[in-house]
């Protein structure tokens, strides 16, 4: 296996083993074959060099999700910062508050209270307040 690059900027690499079962053992797993003393030893150092190898990609996976992590974390405060920054530009926000107040006024006589579903009071003033503060 060739090195996988972890990180394009900074050339981050993980260096994967190259070691493969041979047919032989394969096909002796098959026949039910009991190895030799010899072979108990080829085959124990074998699986230990594994052992070795399995501990190494499971420390990798966990730094890499660590990183993960935080990366994700970043883009969330990210986007929230973006979202944040786009409400200044929402039309609404240039609409003079008189005449917003009279959208408000003639949505709530227009809307009356009545009963939602599951039993909720729908409110037109109490939804509109719910907006933001400045709605409020």
């Amino acid at each position: 296996f060739s090195p996988i690059i972890l990180c394009a900027d900074c050339l981050c690499t993980f260096h994967c083993s190259e070691r493969a079962c041979d047919p032989l053992r394969l096909s002796n797993i098959r026949a039910k074959h009991v190895p030799s003393p010899t072979e108990s030893a080829k085959i124990q150092s074998y699986v230990d060099n594994l052992n070795e190898d399995l501990s190494r990609y499971y420390l990798e996976i966990r730094r890499v999700k660590r990183v993960l992590k935080r990366l994700t974390q970043q883009r969330d405060v990210l986007e929230r910062k973006r979202e944040e920054s786009l409400t200044l530009l929402s039309p609404i926000r240039r609409l003079p508050p008189e005449v917003l107040s009279h959208i408000f006024e003639y949505h709530c006589q227009t809307d009356a209270i009545s009963l939602g579903g599951r039993g909720l009071i729908k409110a037109p003033a109490f939804t509109l307040s719910h907006v933001c503060s400045f709605w409020r």
